[in-house]
């Protein structure tokens, strides 16, 4: 028998083959799937891969959800209370199954909104939250331009140092008269009370004193400069001329000749302006923030309102060797009081009498409510020049004044209106304006300059205003004693019922009102308006013609405009302050209620001090060594500029 053995080995190493083939093609699959798996789980090394963009490929737009809702991430705002209050409401422990029938409000940074709802009972309407306002501004500008303009090529002049002495002397004149200014900014809530208090207080000795325009328990009307007025000066009447609004034509339009004009101007005319400064402070506050129809407080209750003006003007202007003459300037102390009452009514065009309130709405605030704004304003300029001025043979103009610095405040408080508002303790209601205007305008001029046949010379028409207005709205009367009912109400919110008493169904203040909103304070509100405004300006300026200049100015036809006045300091502020809508007010306690009105203006005559020093300075550098002795410089003079007196503000203060 033969056997092939050649294919039977051929046969078995192709099946082996197989079996092989068949298991390393499992294994690398088993492997491969691990391998993505990890892979997978892998972070891309490249995350900045760039990707091919696809301008064809199409997007599928999902289905409309209309459950999805998106709520900013909550907030707080974080820093420093000005008066000691906590500004962030998450240090603030709430029991939300307790005392609150909802989650806190992240958006609420106040005192704490107490709902008078127990667990089990019906829930009632929750009023409005009168939230609070605390704006305290301070708005300041130094600025500084003092000039030296020398055509005639000599030794720079330098300035009396003294002046900055004789300005701060009629700065601290002025403010002598502001009996306030020294109580300063409040820092905590209790301070604002001692503030309202104290002011009650110094306001009281001074109406004793009789050194006041008016005072009571409450002024109406207009007054300027001490006098009761029925019209006051307008602000753009009795402004300088360089503040005063053109009047530009406008452009004919024509396609020929209207007009041939064959006129030649004066050559080596000077005109100079060193005066023109405006500094300007204006402000205006409307306290909406709280109104009720129907005020009534447990406690105590004291208002104040108060306006506090004066004008410092030194205008001593000084023509060669001649006596110093007062200037023709202009000072405005304008005030306005105003009481308006308004009526309370439902809303809807007609009123049912018979309708009395079954239900309220109540929102109880723990602690105290303060509505505070506090203002100060105020601009120091400094425009102090020398000039030594000559025809130069061609026209020529030098402004080295007119400068501008202004603040402008205006600020709105818009609130919620209760139909009731019950106050647990005090209410401190206090609008203040401090007004304040300091002007040192010395100058002095060479009688050369002033002399001039062509031309002219103005070293005045300055002007400082001041006009302050305070509108009260709301009942000026209060009523002594609170009703049974408005007391009865206070006892039950704070054993926490929060059930309406009967006898606001009788109550004729809301006859017509189905529904009442009642806010309840359980501490003291203090609605404080301070408003302080100054006005610094030294506008000391030197104007004289060259010695070169001086021999020349006879045979001369040129023009010399100089101009060192027509400064403008301006005050302007206006509080109206809407406490109640209604004419029923109540109080428990006493009420303290003062408004004053101080009007002053201090002039520094030619006796009191006068710019001798400077004059001297200018006469020593201007005139020929030669000519000195014909200006004596007695030391009794020299020193005049700094041991000037007669800066009294009390008897100043017009009465």
């Amino acid at each position: 028998m033969i056997i092939y053995s050649a294919l039977y080995d051929e046969n078995i190493s192709h099946f082996i083959g197989q079996w092989h083939l068949a298991s390393e093609g499992a294994r690398m699959r088993a492997n491969l799937d691990a391998f993505r798996r990890q892979q997978e789980q892998e972070e891309d090394p490249d995350p900045l891969r760039s990707a091919r963009l696809h301008p064809h490929q199409s997007y599928r737009i999902g289905e409309y959800l209309p459950g999805v809702e998106h709520r900013p991430e909550d907030w707080h705002p974080t820093g420093e209370s000005p008066v000691g209050l906590s500004l962030l409401r998450a240090d603030i422990d709430v029991p939300l199954n307790n005392d609150w029938d909802r989650p806190l409000d992240p958006h609420m940074h106040w005192p704490p909104v107490r709902l008078h709802h127990q667990p089990g009972e019906p829930a009632s309407p929750e009023g409005p939250f009168p939230g609070q306002v605390i704006y305290i501004v301070n708005q300041a500008h130094s600025l500084q331009d003092n000039d030296v303009l020398n055509l005639s090529g000599g030794p720079e002049p330098v300035l009396d140092p003294h002046i900055s002495l004789r300005l701060l002397q009629l700065t601290d004149s002025a403010e002598a008269v502001d009996l306030l200014d020294p109580v300063g900014l409040p820092h905590t809530p209790e301070q604002l009370g001692e503030l309202v208090t104290l002011a009650h207080e110094v306001l009281a000795e001074v109406t004793e004193g009789g050194a006041v325009v008016a005072s009571g328990h409450s002024l109406t009307g207009s007054f300027v400069d001490g006098e009761s007025v029925s019209d006051v000066p307008l602000l753009d009447d009795v402004l300088p001329l360089p503040f005063l609004p053109i009047d530009t034509p406008a452009p004919i339009e024509a396609d020929h000749l209207t007009a041939v004009i064959n006129e030649t101007g004066h050559e080596g005319d000077v005109a100079l302006q060193a005066g023109a400064n405006l500094a300007l402070n204006a402000a205006v506050f409307s306290n909406l923030g709280l109104l009720g129809g129907v005020i009534a407080v447990a406690g105590d209750v004291y208002q104040l309102d108060a306006i506090i003006q004066s004008n410092a003007l030194s205008d001593l202007d000084r023509i060669g060797d001649a006596a110093p003459s007062i200037g023709a300037s202009q000072s405005y102390n304008v005030a306005t009081f105003s009481n308006l009452l308004m009526t309370y009514a439902p809303p809807g065009d007609s009123v049912d009498e018979g309708l009395t309130p079954a239900h309220w709405s109540v929102t109880v605030v723990d602690g105290d409510l303060i509505f505070s704004q506090w203002l100060v304003q105020t601009n120091f300029i400094y425009d102090n020049d020398v000039h030594v001025l000559q025809d130069t043979g061609a026209s020529s103009s030098f402004v080295t004044g007119a400068n501008l610095a202004h603040n402008i405040v205006d600020f709105s408080q818009l609130g919620q209106v209760y139909d009731l508002i019950l106050i647990g303790g005090n209410l401190y209601d206090a609008n203040i304006i401090s007004q304040i205007n300091v002007l040192l305008d010395d100058d002095w001029m060479s009688d050369t300059v002033s002399g001039r046949t062509n031309g002219e010379a103005d070293s005045s028409g300055n002007l400082l205003f001041n006009g302050a207005s305070i509108t009260n709205v709301g009942a000026q009367n209060w009523l002594d004693g609170l009703p049974t009912h408005y007391l009865e109400a206070l006892d039950r919110l704070a054993a926490g019922d929060r059930t309406m008493p009967e006898g606001f169904g009788q109550d004729g203040a809301f006859k017509g009102f189905d529904d009442l909103s009642v806010l309840v304070v359980t501490g003291n509100v203090y609605d404080v308006h301070y408003i302080k405004q100054m006005n610094v300006v030294g506008d000391v300026d030197l104007v004289a013609a060259a010695e070169s200049a001086a021999r020349e100015l006879g045979g001369e036809d040129a023009d010399w405009h100089i101009s060192t006045g027509q400064n403008a300091l301006i005050n302007t502020a206006a509080i109206l302050d809407a406490d109640s809508l209604g004419e029923y007010a109540y109080t428990g306690g006493q009420v303290y209620s003062d408004a004053v009105l101080i009007q002053s203006e201090i002039l520094v005559g030619s006796n009191d001090a006068g710019p001798d020093a400077l004059i001297n300075e200018a006469i020593a550098f201007i005139i020929p060594d030669d000519d000195l002795d014909a200006y004596p410089m007695d030391d009794a003079i020299t020193h005049s500029g700094t041991d000037g007196g007669g800066l009294d503000p009390v008897g100043s203060v017009l009465t």
